[in-house]
């Protein structure tokens, strides 16, 4: 059926499959299937891209097509018996192995290795206990040319696994780790080519576990994701016990020391709570870390930020995107943005109003920002937003998220400050809009609340002709500000999309509440004439009381053909 040629090129290329083989048997018509697939995959290498299994038993056939396999998913959840025979059939070959919620031990025989192993995504469910994650840790140790590993859902309180991790990590005979040294990774790396870990747990850790595994940490490394946490107490508690080594100024220890060995990070991202070991193990990366270029804050002691600040501004300038800790203030974010003198991407939660240093420090990085996200939380005044519109005149995607005030129970932004914002001087092509709560201005001229939120998205769409890309978030009002039978966003807010003739991408968040409503014959009308020459359109839901239809998707398909619906 092939012929010579175009079999061994297949065979010498990674061609991968996407055969999703459910309750298969041994027949004649499994046979034809994978023939078939093997035949589709010659013209279209892009749409199948795994092999995936998801029954207890390969089907018949497969062992034959293994050498065409370059990446393996598993999916399955429960699984009787031992089956080691999955990964037997293709461990030579296999290059990419991802696992969600199938414990290893199932499939993975202990004298079995992928040697050509590269990548490895393993996903824990929650409940899974500290026996799973031993054995994804130990997978590592039988794999030393993995160049990108995730591990989700491991459970690193159990001390068992934590120790274990910071083993193979630090490899064999070093003991440094313990006695609080930095390891001399260059002559003793178990892993010579990783350059991506990620150890997504989201789970409380012990302060001596997560600085033991920041210090064993391989020097190769370009992009690190941790998801870790450890409880402010016993962090306060540790550092505490630490007292001999926080007896030096911690002005004096960070700033232009200069350091034997260098990481070689490029992103860094800690997800969590790090008080109490920010200056034993957290701040030391960053200073040998000059070559980073994004960086995700974990929460550290408030009196840190400064100290934080200057190791940025002088062992790695070259941050371009930064995301501050959500507890950070006005004058921390300030000095965190003051310290990166390249940044272009910025998301920071302002806990308080918008000062005149803050806006002064974002007009210092104009030139070079072009990216800013703003969780609001305190009430904003129209000349905060109208100053921050100017100061950002080279702005091309912007996220403002307003919430609540807890002191007074209205919502941060006021429609009128927004309707009165001027948004022609943002060249803006990417926007979230962008308004989780808004409060209604009722003594405007011409209008009830709807009306009001109508007048102000669509002046905000006239203004922003330029945009590529929208997503748009259910604008609400303040809870008891409207009857509860009158929906709470009329689709004819969608009316003004019409002004946005470049927009080729659209996501809807919330959209069960933008269709209440119904759908009137004008507006179909105009998703029909709107919506054609769209590229990418992301619903998150069907429509409501319609269960054995296609619901939303289906209904764009049906209106606009040239859509791509994700």
């Amino acid at each position: 059926m092939f012929p010579d040629s175009n079999f061994m090129s297949v065979l010498e290329t990674p061609v991968l499959l996407d055969m999703i083989c459910d309750n298969l048997v041994e027949t004649a018509l499994c046979q034809c299937i994978l023939v078939c697939k093997l035949w589709f995959a010659l013209f279209m290498p892009y749409r199948w891209r795994y092999v995936s299994f998801d029954e207890q038993r390969p089907p018949t056939g497969v062992s034959s097509l293994m050498p065409l396999f370059r990446r393996m998913r598993l999916l399955s959840r429960d699984f009787s018996g031992q089956h080691p025979t999955v990964i037997q059939l293709c461990a030579h070959w296999i290059r990419r192995l991802q696992l969600l919620s199938v414990p290893i031990s199932k499939f993975l025989d202990p004298n079995v290795i992928c040697s050509n192993l590269t990548r490895l995504k393993y996903q824990l469910e929650e409940k899974g206990g500290s026996n799973h994650s031993l054995d994804a840790i130990r997978m590592l140790a039988k794999h030393p040319r993995l160049t990108h590993v995730l591990l989700a859902g491991l459970n690193l309180s159990c001390p068992k696994a934590g120790a274990e991790l910071i083993k193979i990590l630090a490899g064999p005979g070093d003991n440094r780790v313990a006695k609080g040294q930095p390891l001399n990774r260059r002559s003793t790396n178990p892993f010579p080519n990783l350059v991506h870990l990620d150890l997504s747990s989201y789970r409380n850790v012990s302060p001596q576990l997560l600085d033991a595994l920041l210090k064993s940490l391989p020097r190769t490394l370009r992009k690190l994701e941790l998801a870790l946490s450890i409880d402010e107490d016993e962090g306060l508690a540790w550092r505490e016990s630490q007292a001999e080594a926080s007896l030096q100024d911690t002005s004096t220890r960070y700033g232009a020391y200069e350091y034997q060995e260098e990481y070689r990070l490029t992103s860094l991202m800690m997800d969590g709570r790090i008080v109490g070991i920010e200056e034993s193990s957290f701040f030391p990366i960053l200073s040998q870390s000059p070559e980073l270029t994004r960086l995700i804050l974990p929460k550290i002691s408030t009196y840190l930020v400064p100290t934080l600040a200057r190791i940025i501004k002088t062992c790695c300038p070259g941050i371009q995107k930064l995301d501050t800790y959500d507890d950070y203030d006005i004058q921390n974010n300030t000095l965190l943005i003051d310290a990166c003198p390249v940044l272009e991407q910025v998301e920071l939660m302002c806990t308080h109003h918008l000062t005149g240093s803050f806006l002064q420090t974002l007009l210092m990085r104009s030139r070079t920002l072009t990216n800013l996200a703003m969780g609001v939380q305190a009430q904003v005044a129209s000349s905060d937003i109208q100053l921050l519109m100017i100061v950002c005149s080279n702005l091309q995607v912007l996220r403002i998220h307003s919430d609540l005030d807890e002191g007074s129970g209205k919502a941060v932004l006021d429609i009128q400050d927004v309707y009165e914002s001027d948004w022609t001087c943002l060249g803006l092509y990417d926007i979230d809009i962008m308004f989780t709560y808004v409060t209604p201005s009722e003594d405007r001229e011409g209008g009830d609340s709807k009306t009001s939120v109508k007048q102000m998205v669509e002046k905000v769409y006239r203004q922003l002709g330029r945009l590529t890309r929208l997503k748009m978030l259910a604008i609400g009002w303040l809870p008891g500000q409207l009857d509860m039978d009158v929906p709470r966003v009329d689709m004819s807010l969608t009316s003004g999309l019409g002004h946005l003739h470049g927009l080729k991408e659209l996501q809807f968040l919330d959209i069960d509440r933008i269709l209440e409503c119904g759908i009137s014959e004008q507006e179909v009308e105009w998703m029909h004439l709107h919506w054609r020459n769209w590229r990418k359109l992301v619903p998150p839901c069907r429509l409501p009381g319609i269960s054995d239809e296609p619901g939303w998707v289906g209904y764009l398909q049906l209106l606009c053909p040239y859509v791509a619906v994700n």
